[in-house]
């Protein structure tokens, strides 16, 4: 699964990541470009026509100049009408100066509007395109993105299978039966050395030196069902041959009746050895560890 996932994580990377970045920085550039040029004209247009009212006022201006020259022109004689007049005179002059500038001005406009209609035009179907593209490339690698995605759910539903499977055949008590069998160390627990006095002579020199590894007790430590795995797992077997140290199932994971030693007290074996259930030859086999080696 991880490996199909990792396979999945690169063919989207190929296929999708780069693709979509070389996409990305083309329609970047393509747009600037575009952009760059109509912002630069639509500047020069704001500029001629801040110019084209400048100019209008300033002829607007010098025209109520001489509406006012012309009137008072009536009213005064003598001095004061030489010097109407030649205001006047002077006023007229800045007018035709001024009506020139002002039809230049809006000359330049007029065009420069026509042009910017165009180029307003072409950027505005330019850009449209761009977004088509944009759209269909996004609808294509989504697509693309789904049919990976749903290869990936493919794959994880046929590993989950596959895990289902193996889980149907593990059993807890299988498993641990199994851990017992090749990892046990038995159930016999070691005693420890009893005490000697040497002096009243209770041992030989013989008996002194011999060793005392065959001296133990079996392992009769009762073990309650544990409910954390129980509630979802089988119930153990309740027929009593399950339980007898001395049946064929015993017999196969190695258990047997504790053995009689020399020098031992014979009361161990005039007291029945109880029943040892599976639970705990399990707990044994796990627990003596501490005591004995495991073997291999």
């Amino acid at each position: 699964m991880a490996k199909q996932h990792q396979n999945n994580a690169a063919q989207m990377k190929s296929e999708l990541e780069e693709p979509l970045g070389a996409f990305a920085g083309g329609m970047k550039e393509r747009r600037k470009i575009v952009q760059n040029g109509i912002e630069k004209l639509l500047k020069t247009k704001i500029q001629q026509t801040q110019h084209v009212n400048k100019t209008r006022d300033r002829y607007e201006q010098e025209c109520l100049k001489i509406k006012g020259y012309l009137a008072q022109g009536h009213m005064v004689m003598g001095q004061e009408e030489r010097k109407n007049k030649a205001k006047l005179e002077k006023t007229q002059i800045s007018v035709a100066t001024s009506n020139t500038e002002y039809e230049h001005a809006v000359k330049a406009l007029e065009d420069t509007t026509a042009r910017w209609n165009r180029e307003w035009k072409a950027a505005a179907d330019k850009f449209q395109d761009l977004e088509e593209e944009r759209l269909d490339f996004t609808k294509s690698s989504l697509w693309q993105f789904a049919n990976i995605a749903s290869t990936v759910c493919v794959s994880d539903d046929a590993s989950c299978e596959k895990i289902r499977l193996s889980l149907e055949k593990m059993d807890v008590e299988t498993d641990i039966i199994t851990f017992i069998n090749e990892r046990g160390t038995g159930q016999e627990i070691p005693d420890p050395p009893k005490y000697i006095n040497f002096c009243r002579g209770d041992a030989t020199d013989t008996q002194s030196e011999a060793s005392e590894d065959d001296n133990y007790s079996v392992a009769q430590f009762p073990r309650s069902i544990n409910p954390a795995f129980r509630s979802s797992s089988p119930q153990p077997s309740t027929y009593e041959s399950h339980h007898d140290p001395n049946s064929h199932l015993a017999q196969n994971l190695g258990h047997r009746e504790p053995q009689q030693t020399p020098g031992r007290d014979s009361g161990l074996a005039a007291r029945g050895t109880p029943h040892i259930s599976s639970g705990v030859r399990h707990a044994w086999a796990l627990g003596g560890s501490a005591t004995r080696p495991l073997s291999t």
